[in-house]
């Protein structure tokens, strides 16, 4: 076989297996958001709005799937704050300083609603280290923390020990509701 019938055929492989392939990432995720759901983080300053417009697309939060839209920079908890009360979205803030509520973000992973933590210091794509950066928790049980980070270009599910995720999470943490 020739290396063009070669490389035709291994593409339409590819794009057969594809939704079995996205749907294997999310096997066993408490909180299992779809591709489709997942934002990307376009500025490379905008993960809190990434993270968060991960979440509302996925919790059909119509009123907060345009975050990252509408806010192209950082924010901070009062930015948060002030933005999804301007909105009438439900949620829990937590702002790091004093003790990691691990309890809270378990509990919430848990019941599938899942969160926006941030990491501090923040390791970047290219392996270097940055400043905060707020991503997504998709799960938190038995030892293992699964991630989607949105400065990922395929917006995966990471897997992280729980040692690892505790050694980078600062204790900051925003969760949706309906």
């Amino acid at each position: 076989m020739n290396t063009l019938k070669r490389n035709l055929l291994a593409a339409a492989l590819l794009f057969a297996l594809a939704p079995a392939l996205l749907a294997a990432d999310t096997e066993g995720v408490q909180v299992p958001i779809p591709q489709k759901h997942r934002v990307f983080n376009y500025t490379g300053v905008q993960c809190v709005w990434a993270s968060l417009e991960t979440l509302a697309r996925y919790h059909a939060i119509p009123a907060a799937k345009r975050l990252t839209r509408d806010h192209g920079g950082p924010a901070t908890p009062e930015d948060i704050q002030a933005a999804l009360n301007a909105l009438d979205v439900k949620y829990i803030l937590v702002t790091p300083g004093g003790r990691r509520r691990t309890d809270i973000l378990k509990e919430e992973c848990a019941k599938g609603w899942g969160a926006g933590v941030v990491l501090v210091p923040a390791i970047g794509p290219e392996g270097r280290e940055r400043g905060p950066h707020m991503i997504t928790c998709v799960h938190y049980k038995d030892g293992m923390v699964k991630v989607i980070d949105n400065l990922d270009e395929e917006l995966r599910i990471q897997t992280w020990t729980e040692e690892e995720f505790l050694g980078l999470w600062d204790g900051w943490m925003v969760v949706l509701y309906k």
